[in-house]
């Protein structure tokens, strides 16, 4: 009996202290976001568009709790993808060139699908924001952190103008994301907050793969 009396007790604790707390306010943002690392994500995708879905408990006057879905979108840049020399032997295809000789100028390859595929990023991070001043501050800097699991999909095939020839570009692969924010929020109202945010996002890969990117998002804060 009295090993139940202490889980009951055990169990009591945090639901009363939940109970004490504010309710959860609901954050929605978007902007861009541009990727730094590895190199051919950098140069081959154009800057992303991102997006974030929050859920904040606040636990002081300085402090929130946080959960957050955050989701990137990144489309391929045909133009930055540089044409490589592709010879003669390799390309059944082809003709040969002036005089019989393998010539890859003659080749010209042409990249055919230009949009190649979309470069992709979820993640699912809990972390905390701490902010400089009391939260009720018209204007209230912060700074945030978080981590958890990251989702990058953005392989795709380069085909050319020879059926027989084609390369890989990007990665595709999930790990942890290490997330740094710093930000203001804009108290217009007690339940309606537009913030803005600049984010350093670092994630682990498998296979020794670490990509890079800064997303820039602005949106509003919903507390009840």
């Amino acid at each position: 009996m009295r090993s139940v009396k202490i889980f009951l007790i055990a169990l009591l604790i945090p639901v009363a202290a939940l109970a004490e707390l504010d309710p959860f306010e609901i954050n929605l943002g978007g902007g861009i976001s541009m990727q730094t690392n590895p190199s051919d994500f950098a140069n081959y995708w154009h800057t992303g568009k991102y997006f974030n879905v929050e859920l904040g408990q606040k636990v002081s006057r300085y402090w929130y709790l946080t959960l957050s879905v955050e989701y990137g979108r990144y489309a391929f840049d045909a133009d930055s993808y540089p044409v490589p020399p592709i010879p003669l032997s390799r390309v059944a295809s082809a003709k040969p060139g002036p005089g019989g000789r393998g010539d890859t100028q003659s080749l010209n390859p042409v990249i055919l699908n230009r949009d190649g595929d979309h470069a992709r990023t979820i993640s699912v991070l809990i972390g905390a924001r701490m902010y400089g001043n009391a939260i009720q501050r018209a204007i209230a800097p912060f700074l945030a952190g978080g981590a958890g699991y990251f989702k990058h999909t953005g392989k795709t095939q380069i085909t050319w103008n020879y059926a027989d020839i084609f390369e890989w570009a990007g990665f595709e692969g999930d790990g942890v994301l290490l997330a740094l924010d710093f930000g203001l929020d804009i108290n217009l109202s007690k339940h309606l907050l537009p913030f803005v945010k600049f984010g350093c996002n670092y994630a682990f890969l498998g296979h020794g793969i670490t990509t890079q990117f800064f997303p820039l998002t602005a949106g509003l804060r919903l507390r009840p």
